[in-house]
């Protein structure tokens, strides 16, 4: 029994030692759109955007497309920004941010989606995306159904009504 406690206390001084020391710590994942990603990883989700896996939360900067006086046409997956007027446009760091269509002066703070809050500062809008605990489900796999309106997924047996 004495060699059972002495056993148990010897693992807690291990367990808090390591705690301590910053070379243990635990890294924790990014969940983006569904996918896992690990501190340090870099994923490009759309061509103007580069997100970065902190420990538990993506931080991800978004380039600026100019404001054009033209026709602006359609954008292309792997484009940036729309043509303007037919001519390829390349993204620009003015006192504004443009995404998607839609203009944010400097200071802005804005939602791109249910998980993504971002700021415009000098033509670049930050973001940081919200990331979700993993969830097992009942039959043992990963949450997997995604809601209109929520950031995280759920699983079958979770889905709000």
């Amino acid at each position: 029994m004495m060699k059972r406690i002495l056993l148990f206390l010897a693992l807690a001084v291990v367990v808090v030692s390591a705690k301590k020391n910053s070379k243990y710590q635990m890294k924790l994942p990014c969940v983006y759109m569904g996918t896992f990603y690990m501190p340090g990883d870099v994923w490009k989700p759309h061509p103007c955007a580069r997100c970065e896996c902190g420990n538990l939360h993506s931080e991800c900067d978004i380039k600026t497309c100019p404001a054009c006086d033209g026709k602006e046409g359609a954008v292309g997956v792997d484009q940036c920004c729309a043509p303007c007027d037919g001519k390829a446009v390349k993204p620009t760091e003015t006192g504004f941010c443009s995404w998607r269509g839609k203009h944010y002066e400097d200071g802005d703070e804005f939602t791109l989606n249910e998980c993504t809050d971002c700021s415009c500062d000098g033509g670049i809008a930050s973001c940081v995306v919200r990331s979700c605990e993993f969830q097992e489900c009942e039959n043992g796999e990963p949450a997997s159904v995604a809601v209109p309106g929520y950031c995280c997924h759920f699983c079958p047996e979770n889905v709000p009504a």
